[in-house]
């Protein structure tokens, strides 16, 4: 899993790339924390490239959104594809967690 991050004005993006697997649970804890330090608004996770999310994933995803939580921020998954979208779903309730496309995304929170 490749894992880089942004931060697009006071909004921090964390694009993920590629199949969660061991060790990623960690290195995405890591990151949420390092990001976290800057204190924005909102921390995304940017899901475009990921196909498939496993059980190691969803744990890596409840992680970072703790570290959004712990700092008062906003927490948000976006570009779900159709297999990610129904996995998360039953994860996370939209009311929960917004569970975003890229276009809702952009449009709510980069505008």
């Amino acid at each position: 899993m490749d894992m880089q991050y942004s931060m697009e004005g006071d909004v921090a993006v964390i694009r993920l790339s590629g199949q969660f697997g061991y060790g990623d649970e960690k290195r995405l804890t890591d990151m949420a924390e390092q990001v976290a330090e800057a204190s924005p608004s909102t921390i995304a996770i940017d899901v475009t490239r990921v196909d498939y999310v496993n059980s190691i994933g969803i744990a890596a995803l409840f992680t970072a959104m703790k570290a959004a939580d712990d700092i008062n921020s906003e927490f948000v998954i976006f570009g779900m594809n159709q297999n990610v979208v129904v996995i998360l779903e039953k994860v996370f309730e939209n009311d929960f967690v917004p569970l975003l496309t890229e276009e809702e995304f952009r449009k709510k929170y980069l505008t």
